[in-house]
């Protein structure tokens, strides 16, 4: 029944986005009852590339802008460790994350007025 198919994918969907890693996931149904991609945002810190992984999740970046500190960048702009807000979709096949979005914005900015080079104990 396409009805109870519908329903269970989308059931799935949003338990498995109870699950991890601080994203936030929104499924949807077309109308002919088919799942729709989910569209996914999540804030999480970079593992690696070849593309960009964020809570351990890897997001093909092909086609995806990326924003730094508030003006266009890419990619290479990013580092492992660099605390990013990812925002894209996930297919109906639950394997193929796509970011649309990586926006990334320093946590601490502002001039430096002292460096303390004495060793603390």
């Amino acid at each position: 029944m396409k009805i109870s198919r519908g329903i269970t994918w989308c059931m799935t969907v949003l338990l498995v986005a109870c699950g991890g890693g601080g994203g936030e996931q929104v499924a949807g149904i077309d109308a002919r009852g088919n799942p729709t991609p989910v569209g996914v945002t999540s804030k999480g810190t970079i593992s690696g590339f070849g593309s960009v992984i964020v809570n351990g999740v890897r997001y093909n970046t092909n086609s995806a802008t990326f924003t730094i500190d508030g003006v266009s960048g890419s990619q290479s702009d990013l580092s492992v460790g660099d605390v990013v807000v990812l925002q894209g979709t996930v297919n109906d096949d639950g394997t193929s994350p796509t970011a649309t979005s990586v926006t990334f914005d320093d946590a601490v900015e502002g001039p430096i007025s002292a460096i303390n080079t004495t060793p603390s104990r």
